[in-house]
């Protein structure tokens, strides 16, 4: 009797035993603790090295998957020539940069196209207008988005119109206020979002234009932003068609194309 005691109370000893061993084992596992549950620091050292090199590989993808897209590359070539004319030259450098991306790494017509006009305009590290001329013959070959651009571009070069220091200005301010535009939409449609109705937005949006000059045409009542071609979106949204070889006085374009009326300030009743 005495020794079935033992042996039960044995086997209760060896099982708390093998608990307790296999409850320190998890710990050391999962908290980086070593014998004696001291504290391990190159074990969470080791931890934050690892969560770093991904972190630093998951960025260097997501960035070198921006750069391959041309669409998000010529977006962030437009957004840097809205900002250099606030905030100076640095950043039509860095424009300049996003072109030259574009046209030589991706190939795209845009790129070629940016590039001869910063060059013929003298803008980041332009100011050369025999390579602003073969930029432009490069993107008319290439019959892609921004080739059609390219060709008139061209046409008008032969014709003797090279683009002058007044038309640098203009092209500056056109590009500043693209991007303008864009911000002050994304943050209506935001405000929009936001709101308890949509109505009500509105109606607060249509008061504070009224109150002011529209910041979004700057009181021409025209959308800044050309339409390529001869027609715009709707008969009654048309403001101004320019012919091709004139200066456009909204855009500072020279091709043939539209204005919408301004969808802030100018909206038709029909």
């Amino acid at each position: 009797m005495t020794s079935t005691i033992i042996d039960m109370r044995n086997k209760i000893l060896i099982a708390l035993v093998t608990v307790l061993s296999l409850s320190t084992l998890e710990m050391q596992a999962q908290y980086g603790y070593g014998y004696g549950y001291g504290y391990n620091p190159y074990m969470q050292q080791q931890q934050m090295q690892q969560a770093y090199e991904y972190g630093r590989m998951q960025a260097e993808r997501d960035q070198q998957a921006l750069r391959n897209n041309p669409d998000r590359v010529f977006a962030s070539l437009v957004d840097k020539l809205g900002k250099g004319y606030v905030y100076g030259d640095e950043w039509y450098c860095k424009a300049y940069d996003d072109a030259e991306h574009l046209a030589v790494q991706l190939d795209d017509a845009r790129g070629y196209l940016m590039l001869g006009r910063m060059e013929e305009l003298g803008i980041g590290y332009g100011g050369n207008k025999k390579y602003a001329k073969k930029m432009y013959a490069a993107g008319a070959e290439l019959n892609k988005v921004g080739s059609k651009e390219c060709r008139q571009e061209l046409r008008r070069i032969e014709a003797g119109n090279w683009y002058t220091s007044a038309d640098a200005e203009a092209y500056k301010l056109y590009w500043s206020q693209i991007v303008t535009n864009s911000y002050a939409a994304s943050n209506a449609l935001s405000s929009q979002g936001s709101s308890s109705s949509s109505g009500s937005s509105y109606s607060s949006g249509r008061s504070k234009k009224s109150s002011g000059t529209c910041t979004a045409c700057g009181g021409t009542g025209v959308n800044p932003t050309h339409i390529s071609g001869s027609s715009g979106s709707m008969s009654s949204w048309n403001a101004y068609y320019n012919n091709s070889g004139t200066k456009c006085p909204y855009c500072g374009y020279y091709d043939g194309h539209m204005h919408d009326r301004c969808s802030s300030c100018n909206v038709p009743n029909k």
